[in-house]
Formats: C-alpha cells, structure tokens, sequence
C-alpha cells in the first residue's frame, strides 16, 4: 500500500524555490513518462506542455538578470568616465532595468501560482497511484523528506569551474547524485556571500568577470524543501578576469 502525504507542506516557500522544485518534476516526467503506464495521456500532455512554458518563462528571467548585470557595469563605467555631465538618462537603465525584471518575475510567480495547485491535485496523485511509484521517487522527486540516516541523497560532491563561452561569465559543473535542488554559495573579493538556488548543471554564475582579477568562491550544498541537507561541497576559490585562463584552487 502507498503511503499519502500531505504535499503542500513541502511545496518550497521561495520563488526560485518553487520554480526550481516544478520543474524538476516535471523534468522527471517528461523523461521517464513511458514507465508509468498507468497515468492519463492527457495528464502527460498537461505536464509537458507546462514543463515547455515554465521553461521559457524563466528562461527570459535569467537574460534579464544577465542583461541587468550588463547594463549596470556599463552604466557604472559611463558615469565614473563622465562624473560631471548633466545627463537626463543617469537613471533610465537602471529602471528600465528594475521594470523589466520586476514584470518577469511578477509573470512568473502569477504561473507558479497556477501551475503548484495543478501539480498538487493532479500530477503527483496520478503519479502515485502508478504501480511503478516507488518511496524513494518521493524523495527524489521532492515530494517527501529524506527519512533520518537516509543516504539516498548523499552524494560526495565534485566540483568544477570553467570560462563560459562568452568568456565572460564563470560555469560551474557538479554531477547532480540524488538532490534535485542545491544551494551555490557565491563570494566576490571579501565581499558578502550571494546565495542561489539552483537545478541545473553547469550552472552559469550571473555576475559578469571584471576587467581586472578578482577572486570567487563557490561552495554548494544539497537542499530539501529549501533547508541544507547533508555535508557541503568543497570550497573552489578562483582567481579569473575576462579573457584570461582559470586558476583554481580548493580549500
């Protein structure tokens, strides 16, 4: 007999939490939908089809923050080139900017708010109700906690720094293991830590390179219904600038 659980309690709290969390299950359906014969057709339809609209939503989220970080260097620059000119643009970046992001996100937490009722009610039930749903897809999928000693999440994690394409912007790979959402840790200079979330690897660190070197540490944890879960990685501290070559070290 399965188990019933009380799935909203563990629907993640944050905004890129929740994205993160749908998409992977419906990443997780869209690969593996022929083994649960048992779900409706129309059911795999649905998923899918949000699966290809959530992506694209937040797609368009994640070019506007990289073309906000953009934009602000650019701006920053112009005016320490300029300190004393009189223009009537100093402030249109950075609110077009602000306006941009805002509307993005403003559309994506709206979908979320559709989409979460849906997987709640509909998905998850017909995937559960599949002969082939096992426990531990539960925990994999984020539908339930890890149980106490439970070493299904474990993963002794491996990381990786490279030059993204644009040799620009930093990458960072990690093999996945059993976690479907982690936590990046991100440390410019002696400056504060930013913290992402994140599903996806490699991951492409949004803050562009500087012109001079500066150095970045990384460090990634595990999450279960947005909270740490297990060890964290090793910390990769790394000393880069556009259009040089990575040197890496770890601590």
């Amino acid at each position: 007999m399965k188990s019933h659980y009380n799935f909203t309690g563990y629907v993640p709290t944050t905004a890129d939490g929740r994205y993160h969390w749908a998409l992977n299950l419906l990443e997780y359906v869209y690969n593996n939908q022929a083994t649960f014969t048992s779900v409706p057709k129309e059911v795999f339809d649905q998923s899918n089809a949000r699966r290809e609209q959530l992506q694209k939503l937040y797609d368009a989220l994640l070019d506007v923050r990289r073309l906000s970080a953009a934009m602000t260097a650019a701006y920053r620059d112009f005016m320490e080139g300029h300190p004393r000119g009189n223009y009537t643009n100093r402030l249109t970046l950075p609110k077009l900017d602000a306006a941009g992001t805002a509307l993005l996100t403003g559309a994506a937490t709206i979908y979320l708010e559709g989409l979460i009722p849906w997987l709640v009610k509909v998905l998850i039930p017909a995937l559960q109700a599949d002969p082939k749903w096992t426990e531990d897809l539960n925990v994999i999928c984020g539908l339930v906690p890890p149980a106490p000693g439970d070493t299904l999440l474990h993963h002794d994690f491996k990381l990786r720094v490279e030059k993204g394409v644009d040799g620009q912007h930093l990458e960072l790979h990690l093999q996945k293991g059993g976690f479907a959402l982690f936590q990046v840790d991100r440390r410019i200079n002696d400056g504060k830590v930013t913290t992402f979330v994140v599903s996806h690897f490699p991951w492409v660190d949004p803050q562009p390179l500087a012109d001079q070197p500066e150095t970045r540490e990384y460090q990634v944890r595990g999450l279960v219904h947005d909270q740490p879960y297990g060890a964290p990685s090793e910390r990769l501290i790394v000393t880069e600038r556009r259009t040089e070559h990575l040197t890496v070290e770890s601590v």
